[in-house]
């Protein structure tokens, strides 16, 4: 699904273009504020932006950088607008531009672009993935679900954030070996498994790593997700639609456990407060 990165002040304008935006575009909304010490009117706009759709919402302490790149030059040029007034309000706009590139930028696989996407965060959540039923994708499944994992858990170590949540996956263990049951003692996947199992269980190893250098992370394990608002929709989405609406030719014996996309995330979020 398409991203849109939104400068947002808060306002009724912004607030109106968040869910427009994401109707209009099919598009999920990540909104960005960036205090340059507006004051009072930034204690909730976090809130506002999510509550009105916003995947996402950053708001980033660039008051220092305000002052010593951009007010203090034009003070000393003494730059004027129209040549009679003092520059003020435009004089952020080159500074928003700058962040809002930097978020719509990061790369999972870039470790110099993730810092400015956990600027400010308290809470860092990574369920970023690539799922593969059809082996390594040439290295592809190991960098994003290893070394993904790991420079998101670098950043978030360096951003000081009080916790760190990563959703794997049950196939970080061994499911067909393993029993009826699968806990944190479970067997992890052997050489002959799956490229994508072998990948959740390094990604993990990857994750311990750097929760032995000092992040404060605890990992949650789901099995296959399902839910609503699956806007693409997901794999296992469209096999359901397929089931219902009687598309598949034929169906083949076995099973698999299913958790609902709602309890995975009140899960998550109860993973980051106990």
């Amino acid at each position: 699904m398409e991203r849109i990165v939104l400068a947002y002040s808060g306002g009724l304008d912004t607030s109106i273009a968040i869910p427009w935006l994401a109707e209009q575009h099919d598009a999920e909304i990540i909104a960005v504020t960036l205090d340059m010490g507006q004051g009072k009117e930034l204690d909730d706009v976090r809130e506002r932006a999510l509550a009105v759709g916003a995947v996402r919402a950053h708001v980033l302490d660039v008051r220092e950088e305000f002052v010593r790149e951009y007010i203090l030059p034009n003070l000393q040029v003494g730059a004027l607008y129209e040549g009679r007034y003092p520059m003020a309000t435009s004089l952020g706009r080159p500074l928003i531009a700058k962040r809002l590139i930097e978020i719509a930028e990061m790369d999972l696989l870039e470790p110099a672009t993730i810092p400015p996407a956990l600027e400010g965060a308290e809470v860092v959540y990574h369920l970023a993935a690539l799922i593969s039923i059809t082996g390594g994708q040439g290295g592809a499944v190991h960098a994003v679900n290893v070394e993904g994992v790991k420079n998101v858990a670098e950043a978030a170590l360096a951003a000081g954030v009080r916790r760190f949540i990563h959703v794997s996956s049950c196939h970080a263990f061994d499911i067909n070996s393993t029993g009826p049951v699968v806990d944190e003692n479970a067997q992890r996947p052997g050489p002959h498994t799956p490229a994508y199992d072998q990948s959740k269980a390094a990604g993990e190893a990857a994750l311990r790593a750097v929760i032995a250098r000092g992040l404060d992370a605890v990992i949650v394990n789901p099995c296959g997700v399902v839910g609503p608002i699956d806007h693409r929709p997901s794999r296992m989405g469209q096999t359901l639609l397929k089931l219902r609406d009687g598309k598949l030719p034929s169906l083949l014996d076995g099973g698999f456990n299913w958790v609902d996309v709602r309890d995975v995330a009140r899960g998550a979020m109860l993973a980051a407060e106990k």
